[in-house]
């Protein structure tokens, strides 16, 4: 059986239709996972197939929330096409997915999920699975800047929105600010975020993220009192 196969999409700002690539992702094996909680997979990548664009319109959004706009939405989107068809100048999404266009959805993405007024951390996701993306094709620079993108997003989310951060929790969400921090090279702060993780009540609630935020303190304590 083949691990990609195709669908026919209707999408559901602009009415076009397309064939959009799926991932049986139980074909896939797990190889590992990072300390910000990327997997990789073999053979291939999820990741490329994570958002869905529409090649007419080029509405971008996380497969499981592609059909999820309407009313007000729907309207803000469409008054997005224009920015939305000016990044994706000179890509064809009805060509398969390569990483150029891989990448290329997740900024889409970030920019529509902008247009629907989602909170910052779904932006921030966005890039962060960008950047993810690039660690996956060993590249460095690339990542970085995505790393970036997202940390300005997370940060406006953690100081400035009221909201729970999904599955994370809040600790989860410091332990992950720390980590963007650590791989973009400021241990201090990176430190200093992984200490509000531990010491938040609910990390109990939380043992893979207590497990790493421990782990990961410990690593960079270390680090930082070596000459």
């Amino acid at each position: 059986m083949d691990i990609i196969w195709l669908k026919e999409m209707s999408c559901p700002v602009c009415s076009g239709k397309f064939m959009s690539e799926n991932i049986r992702q139980n074909k896939l094996a797990q190889i590992q996972v990072d300390e910000d909680f990327h997997t990789h997979f073999d053979p291939l990548s999820p990741l490329y197939y994570a958002v869905v664009v529409c090649p007419d319109c080029c509405y971008a959004e996380r497969r499981q929330n592609f059909e999820e706009v309407k009313g007000k939405t729907l309207i803000a989107v469409k008054g997005g096409i224009g920015a939305l068809k000016q990044l994706s100048a000179g890509f064809n999404f009805r060509l398969i997915r390569t990483f150029e266009l891989a990448l290329k959805s997740f900024e889409l993405g970030a920019l529509t999920v902008q247009f629907k007024g989602e909170t910052s951390d779904v932006i921030g996701g966005m890039y962060l699975r960008a950047a993810w993306l690039c660690r996956e094709a060993a590249d460095d620079k690339l990542e970085q800047v995505y790393l970036r993108k997202a940390l300005e997003f997370y940060e406006k989310a953690y100081m400035n929105e009221a909201t729970e951060f999904g599955q994370l929790g809040t600790c989860g969400f410091q332990y992950m600010l720390g980590e963007i921090y650590r791989r973009l090279g400021n241990d201090e702060k990176a430190m200093e975020l992984y200490m509000r993780a531990v010491a938040n009540k609910e990390i109990r609630q939380k043992p893979q993220v207590e497990r790493l935020a421990r782990e990961q303190l410990s690593a960079l304590k270390e680090k930082l009192k070596t000459p």
